[in-house]
């Protein structure tokens, strides 16, 4: 029986606005690798899927000597906000489901959580510069 080990080097990816598309510079990728045991050449696939039910094909790849390997962008093509289940398929054998999760807006959720501090901060210094310009208005008389 062949089994497929399927492996991924990313399993998150930060947008700081919206999903690129595809060829756009700012874009993010993951490597990956497929080792096929029981197999030396042929033509597979790395397929994705939202829900981890319905799957397409993203791209197809050459096994040689029961090896695979490659590259592919995270873009709007195929990539939404949230869970993006992968998998390698060869001759209807698929190997386990890989999540990359994909975060967007990622600066406005950064600033949500920092903004406490900000303000805060602005609060103390507003504080810290009204006593001291207080103190010199009262000035002490000798």
């Amino acid at each position: 029986m062949d089994q497929i080990v399927f492996q991924v080097n990313r399993n998150v990816a930060y947008y700081l606005e919206t999903i690129p598309p595809p060829n756009s510079q700012s874009i993010l990728w993951f490597d990956w690798n497929v080792i096929m045991i029981g197999a030396s050449n042929g033509t597979g696939s790395i397929q994705f899927s939202q829900d981890n039910l319905t799957w397409s094909n993203l791209l197809a790849f050459k096994l040689v000597s029961g090896l695979a390997q490659g590259r592919q962008h995270i873009d709007i093509s195929w990539a939404r906000p949230g869970s993006n289940y992968l998998r390698a398929s060869y001759n209807q054998t698929s190997s386990s489901v890989f999540d990359i999760v994909v975060f967007v807006n990622y600066y406005t959720t950064v600033l949500l959580i920092l903004s406490p501090f900000f303000i805060g901060i602005v609060l103390g210094l507003t504080v810290y510069l009204l006593r001291r310009r207080k103190t010199r208005l009262i000035a002490p008389t000798t």
